[in-house]
């Protein structure tokens, strides 16, 4: 036992990455470093909380600690080292893609920065939605349960969205938005506004708005719920599907891009809109 316990933590020479990919590809191993990550196990509660034996732990443990992503604590229990906190950190982006593997064959990154992309993690707790009905409902009832504010990229700006969103500063709601030139806004938004006395709310500070010269990318972020659109392979913000989601890792993540697009936009241009 003494012998196979050293043999447990003997630490070989740095691993490569082809090797750290190798035992990574293991469902059971990234699920032991799953489970690690959230207290430390004894190796008989492990291997019976994943439905192993104890020898399939046992060698799973061992194919770990020689990587050093897993380590044994002083009451004989198993941890996941701080090595192997920081790789599964760095697991998030393949699950999320891996996840929506369909989707990502047929849409791209867009105008997103890689520092967002290394993010994507973020936003696996996410519910993919599909079809210009669900998404527009699912899109206005962010903008009725909003409290707070309301924060939105967008190329397409549909006339019963519009109805919603534009009346919540009203209710103290602070909206802010950016819009591109290729922005395409319905010609009954005008006269919808001027009813709404826009030009007041703009000049209150309670609407802001910005312009960039394209948008790919599209968030729109609310105290309540948060959405994201990526762009189809020729480029195209694609509306008709986007992820959605409560959590609150994936709200910074679309609050942090629209305050990066934010600072990058330039001030807003009624005329430069496609009005239809």
């Amino acid at each position: 036992m003494v012998l196979l316990l050293q043999e447990l933590f003997m630490k070989n020479e740095e691993p490569s990455l082809e090797e750290l990919f190798m035992e990574l590809a293991s469902n059971t191993r990234r699920s032991m470093l799953q489970k690690l990550d959230e207290h430390d196990f004894k190796l008989s509660k492990l291997a019976s909380d994943l439905e192993l034996t104890i020898q399939e732990a046992h060698r799973n443990v061992l194919r770990l600690s020689k990587l050093g992503l897993v380590e044994k604590t002083l009451d004989n229990s198993f941890a996941i080292s701080s090595f192997g906190k920081f790789i599964i950190n760095q697991l998030g982006p393949f699950e999320f893609l891996l996840q929506n593997e369909d989707y990502f064959k047929k849409h791209t990154a867009g105008d997103l920065p890689t520092k967002f992309i290394e993010r994507l993690g973020a936003l696996k707790n996410a519910t993919l939605v599909c079809g210009i009905g669900p998404v527009l409902e699912r899109w206005k009832k962010m903008g009725k349960e909003a409290k707070s504010g309301i924060k939105s990229i967008t190329i397409h700006y549909p006339l019963d969205v519009i109805a919603i969103f534009a009346a919540k500063p009203k209710e103290g709601v602070e909206l802010s938005y950016i819009f591109g030139q290729n922005t395409e806004v319905p010609k009954a938004r005008d006269e919808m506004l001027k009813k709404i006395g826009w030009t007041k709310l703009i000049s209150s500070g309670i609407v802001k708005r910005k312009m960039l010269k394209t948008i790919q990318v599209s968030v729109t972020v609310t105290d309540k719920e948060s959405c994201v659109f990526f762009p189809d392979l020729k480029g195209q913000t694609d509306m008709l599907s986007g992820f959605f989601s409560n959590d609150d890792q994936f709200s910074e993540w679309c609050n942090d891009f629209f305050n990066y697009q934010w600072e990058r936009a330039d001030f807003f241009d009624e005329s430069k809109l496609h009005k239809n």
